[in-house]
């Protein structure tokens, strides 16, 4: 599992800075640099990193 966590991570940090931008900015990083239904996949991948990661939290997995 360690070897695909660490990007998992690192989508949740990409994520959560373009959200960041979103909400002081109000304007949407990634539909303007992407457009309107490559916005809709990149919020599916990092939603899908979130709960990996959050299940591999929860389950009390250790990462080797």
């Amino acid at each position: 599992m360690k070897a695909y966590h660490n990007y998992l991570v690192w989508l949740l940090v990409v994520g959560g800075l373009l959200l960041g931008y979103q909400g002081l900015t109000n304007s949407n990083l990634v539909e303007k640099l992407l457009g309107g239904q490559l916005e809709m996949v990149v919020n599916v991948i990092v939603g899908a990193a979130a709960v990996l990661v959050g299940y591999g939290m929860l389950s009390g997995k250790k990462r080797r």
